[in-house]
């Protein structure tokens, strides 16, 4: 994922306190939302035309999608409704393949998952 996002769109990667090009905390999910996740980056850049988002933080916690950025006042409202609208639609599929999911929990885990895969869990 963060490959997609380097390749893609480097400037949303700019970290302001490092020269490096990464996410400061890095991608925490699984691939069953990557596919979403890209999307929704896809859109975000085309509403970004000052190339002023910067991605922070991607990552499952308590089984929902935490997408953490900052961005200008003027593109923020429209961003932050994509990420509103995303972040919905991820919340509702299985971390891990991708299929419709609701929230799973086990002894050591909460996560999204289809029925499938929280079986085989």
């Amino acid at each position: 994922m963060i490959e997609y996002i380097r390749n893609k769109y480097p400037y949303m990667l700019i970290y302001p306190d490092s020269h490096r090009n990464s996410i400061k905390y890095g991608v925490q999910c699984e691939a069953g939302w990557h596919p979403l996740i890209k999307e929704m980056i896809d859109i975000i850049s085309r509403l970004d035309i000052r190339k002023e988002v910067n991605i922070f933080q991607i990552k499952e916690k308590f089984g929902c999608f935490r997408f953490y950025f900052n961005t200008s006042e003027v593109s923020n409202k429209h961003i932050i409704e994509v990420v509103r609208d995303f972040t919905i639609k991820i919340d509702n599929t299985c971390e891990l393949c991708g299929a419709p999911g609701t929230i799973s929990k086990s002894e050591n885990r909460v996560q999204t998952l289809c029925e499938a895969c929280n079986i085989e869990g």
